[in-house]
């Protein structure tokens, strides 16, 4: 590993809490925003490791305008070489693909450092999870799934539950979609190409009448109406609902998540998954798919108890003073907002789980206060 550059340290923001070192894993698009947020909202330094030296060296420099920034280059499928490089840094957070998080979870949570990831894949949410005695005894928490969904929409749902003191139903919809939309799906890459095809594979974790239920992605479609769109569909995907169903299993009555496009893109879909072979499909879709381009996000958290129910809305777009995509913000900044809790002792110590450990109204105040409005309202 190579140590490329350190500026030097500027003002931090007024009004702000100092917030103790951070180490952003990765820096791709969420890792981008992830860093900025915490250089922007008091952290004292970063620390940004990746293995692409070229985009490490010119995310470093764009960041440096606003605080203490240390770019290492290193493998992060060697967690032992990171781990080595962390002294002094309270919080690890991760944008790196979910198939690396849980050796580099262990390695921080062996060395005392809080550990935040963005999730992505149940199975690795579940073993990360499992670190819970040794999080307590080292007294750090270890926090997966604190992005946008899994994370964020968690966190609603499990504060609607709490208002309603109870519930039958639980709905999760949200979705990231071009602003202009274009060809067959239209739809544009707004993350990775691994995180994406991932969100196609596997079973699809739900609840029905209060007991566990597994899915297919890609099943169930059914009409989004959402005010000032062209018409949009949800259906389910794989790894978004993570732990939420698990945590309310016999307790409510209907829980699933569900993602949205617009309308026709699960048919498309279909029919491309069934003419282009599994080894195929990241390059066919990464040449089928823009990757630049406006964006927005929609989120609507559902919760019902008889005949009441309450809802929270979000809405987001790209924003052009920072450049950052509005998928890049509503993950990025949940996470950023949920690792400052952690690090400022907000949290409890062992394993988070969102939607149980995670108040919605410091991570609610925080996304307003950042430009990304959530709304909370009656049906």
């Amino acid at each position: 590993m190579t140590v490329l550059s350190a500026t030097s340290a500027s003002a931090m923001p007024a009004g702000k809490n100092s917030l103790p070192p951070m180490a952003v894993l990765g820096t791709g698009r969420v890792g981008q925003a992830i860093a900025y947020d915490l250089l922007t909202h008091g952290a004292e330094r970063i620390l940004l490791v990746d293995m692409d030296e070229e985009r490490l060296g010119a995310v470093g420099s764009r960041l440096s305008a606003h605080g203490e920034v240390t770019r290492v280059q290193g493998d992060l499928t060697d967690p032992s070489a990171v781990m080595s490089l962390l002294d002094g840094v309270a919080t690890v957070i991760s944008a790196v693909p979910y198939r690396l998080n849980l050796p580099l979870a262990r390695l921080a949570v062996e060395q005392g450092h809080h550990w935040v990831d963005l999730g992505g894949n149940t199975e690795v949410v579940e073993a990360t999870l499992a670190l819970d005695a040794k999080a307590k005894e080292k007294g750090v928490s270890v926090i997966p799934d604190a992005g946008l969904q899994p994370g964020l929409g968690n966190i609603l749902a499990g504060d609607l539950h709490r208002r309603l003191g109870g519930a039958d139903e639980l709905r999760v919809l949200v979705g990231g979609l071009p602003q202009q939309p274009t060809g067959e799906l239209k739809y544009q890459l707004v993350f990775s190409i691994e995180g994406l095809l991932n969100e196609y594979h596997g079973a699809v974790r739900t609840l029905w009448d209060t007991h566990l239920r597994e899915r297919e992605p890609l099943t169930d479609v059914e009409p989004f109406a959402w005010s000032g769109m062209p018409e949009l569909e949800c259906f389910h995907t794989s790894g978004s609902a993570s732990t939420l169903p698990g945590s309310f299993e016999g307790k409510v009555g209907r829980v699933e998540v569900k993602t949205v496009r617009y309308a026709g893109h699960a048919a498309t879909l279909e029919r491309i998954f069934s003419e282009v072979p599994v080894s195929q499909r990241a390059s066919h879709f990464t040449a089928l798919l823009p990757a630049e381009g406006a964006d927005l996000v929609l989120m609507r958290v559902e919760g019902r108890k008889g005949t009441s129910q309450i809802i929270y809305e979000m809405e987001d777009r790209s924003d052009p003073v920072t450049g950052f995509s509005a998928m890049m913000r509503t993950t990025g900044f949940p996470a950023s907002i949920v690792a400052a809790l952690a690090s400022t002792g907000q949290l409890p110590t062992g394993a988070v789980v969102q939607e149980r450990d995670v108040p919605a109204e410091p991570v609610v105040a925080g996304l307003m206060e950042r430009g990304i409005t959530v709304q909370l309202h009656d049906a």
